[in-house]
């Protein structure tokens, strides 16, 4: 949420999760962070506008980016593992492990920061990250498996 500037979200998400009950249940690596957002909460903790794009299936709705089912065509959107928005149809790539779809813009930064794959954690460079032409058959593939 913090990320991608649903400041507001991500202040009360980890408000909840540093409740005594939930406290011990959250591993270390994550406590410090999530401590962090709950300390020093942003000025202004406004909800950005959400960004707005097409579905990728049906290309005419101008849909939430976090949206993950089309109004129109009625479809289930995939997401993105880096940025948890809906994928869309001319950005599209896979993580080169976990097959997992991502926007490649999204994922791109993440290589860059030397960080791994936000789902697998295996190492990403950004040579590796093309524009998938044909990932609806791949997405569709990877469901009836």
């Amino acid at each position: 949420c913090h990320r991608s500037g649903l400041k507001n979200s991500a202040f009360n998400l980890a408000a909840m999760l540093m409740r005594p009950e939930n406290r011990s249940q959250i591993d270390e690596k994550y406590r410090k962070k999530i401590e962090a957002i709950v300390r020093k909460p942003q000025k202004g903790r406004g909800e950005e506008e959400e960004e707005r794009s097409p579905c990728p299936y049906c290309g005419e709705s101008d849909i939430v980016g976090t949206t993950l089912q089309c109004h129109k065509c009625q479809r289930q959107l995939p997401y993105c593992i880096a940025s948890g928005r809906h994928i869309v149809s001319n950005d599209v790539t896979f993580c080169p492990e976990c097959e997992f779809p991502a926007l490649r813009s999204e994922l791109t930064k993440f290589a860059d920061d030397g960080e791994g794959c936000p789902m697998c954690g295996s190492d990403i460079k950004a040579e590796q990250l093309t524009v998938a032409g044909d990932w609806q058959a791949k997405i569709e593939a990877h469901l009836s498996d």
